[in-house]
């Protein structure tokens, strides 16, 4: 392998070291910790992408482990997460609505590398793509371990987590924040909102993050329905 090919497969690795080190924190019960840690995964899952297509280094083999790494950092490990914030407390219940996040994970994953060989070509996703569905789960985390007044029920959790699993298997078309637009990297407005929420979400990360992940959701089912309404019409 040559070391073009080597550096994004590193960055892959650094997402899976980051989730497995998260997995060990949510056993001890530190789930704050951890979600910061499944975010900074949520990154290098961005990061890596962008560095092979950057060196010209795409490869079987590095769609191959990038997608096994998502399974386990944002499908097995916020799955997890969610059942010991609350989901515990209902049983098998709680169970099978972790199961059924994990299983819908690792059938978004499928279905996607199915339909979009290792080209590193990206349009919108079909369905909520795992790295967005991880971040909802470690930002309300977050949000619920900063604000202890604002706790989620478990009936709640219970209810979000077969919601989200479902989104991901679903055929609406979630938005690709990444893809290129067409102009230089400098003149895309793109770069100056994520700078912008980066910059504020330093500041104020226990809103911030939760926020813009649910107006994303949000505003990806809403144009979905609007779209599909107007092809109707």
């Amino acid at each position: 392998m040559r070391l073009k090919n080597l550096i994004p497969n590193i960055i892959t690795t650094c997402s899976l070291v980051l989730s497995l080190s998260a997995l060990h924190l949510i056993t001890q019960g530190h789930f704050t910790t951890a979600s910061w840690l499944i975010l900074l995964a949520i990154l290098c899952d961005g990061i890596d992408g962008k560095l092979a297509r950057a060196l010209n280094a795409t490869s079987s083999f590095g769609a191959e482990y990038d997608s096994l790494v998502d399974f386990v950092s944002f499908g097995v490990v916020p799955g997890y997460l969610f059942y010991r914030i609350g989901l515990d407390k209902l049983g098998i219940v709680g169970a099978i609505a972790c199961f059924f996040y994990v299983i819908c994970g690792a059938y978004r994953l499928v279905r996607y590398n199915l339909k979009n060989p290792g080209d590193g070509k990206k349009g919108h996703f079909e369905g909520l793509p795992i790295p967005a569905a991880a971040g909802f789960i470690s930002s309300m985390t977050l949000f619920e371990e900063r604000f202890s007044a604002f706790h989620f029920p478990e009936g709640y959790l219970v209810v979000i987590l077969p919601a989200i699993a479902l989104l991901m298997i679903s055929h609406i078309e979630f938005i690709n924040i990444g893809s290129p637009n067409g102009t230089a990297p400098y003149k895309s407005p793109k770069l100056y909102i994520a700078f912008a929420l980066v910059v504020t979400g330093i500041f104020y990360p226990y809103i911030i993050y939760m926020t813009v992940m649910a107006l994303y959701i949000f505003y990806c089912i809403i144009r979905y329905i609007i779209i599909n309404i107007i092809k109707g019409s």
